[in-house]
């Protein structure tokens, strides 16, 4: 319903907030459904599935864009959405609410968002910087530290954001480093692609 680019911004914000807020209510609601010892196995075919929209969203995307006009794209997504809400209601059980009673990892968050800016900023700038510039290597190096205290914390504390422990079991770290290769490939390819084009 996006009449201008201002309100396209608004909704799509909205949208990243819903699709961000779905992936941790997701896992939530898997482990207080599954017993301990399906964990693994779960949370490996949730890794699958959630690089399988990365993979085949650009490709329906731009099918969608090309032969109709783009906002099937949301129409889509919204019809999508009313049958998952659907299927929520008539297949999966209430929960027990034996996960309940933790607390939000604030510390958690901020050393993750510290790491994660570091890390991020030194790779985008650093063609543009110098890799050898100041900067670069305090951008990287704030955020190699910070990952580092980060992950000793989150193996301390009571409720960690990202349960280390569960991330290292092959079935769900192979999944993981899987999924990574991906989605490498994948943006890879989206800027390669258009070059090797241009050629």
């Amino acid at each position: 319903v996006a009449q201008n680019l201002p309100e396209m911004v608004l909704f799509r914000l909205l949208q990243g907030i819903a699709g961000a807020s779905m992936m941790p209510l997701s896992q939530t609601v898997m482990l207080d459904i599954y017993p301990q010892r399906q964990i693994p196995q779960v949370m490996s075919i949730w890794s699958a599935a959630v690089i399988m929209g990365p993979i085949i969203g650009p490709w329906v995307g731009g099918y969608l864009t090309e032969n109709f006009d783009w906002h099937v794209l949301f129409i889509l997504s919204a019809g999508i959405s009313t049958l998952s809400l659907l299927f929520l209601m008539l297949i999966v059980p209430k929960t027990s609410g034996r996960g309940s009673g933790g607390r939000v990892d604030f510390l958690g968050a901020i050393g993750l968002a510290i790491g994660l800016v570091g890390v991020l900023l030194a790779i985008s700038q650093g063609n543009r910087w110098g890799w050898t510039w100041t900067a670069t290597l305090t951008s990287i190096g704030v955020g190699v530290v910070a990952f580092a205290i980060w992950g000793w914390y989150e193996l301390r504390v009571g409720n960690p954001l990202v349960d280390l422990r569960v991330s290292v079991r092959p079935a769900v770290l192979l999944t993981n480093l899987a999924s990574v290769a991906m989605g490498f490939a994948l943006f890879s390819s989206s800027v390669s692609f258009p070059q090797l084009l241009g050629l």
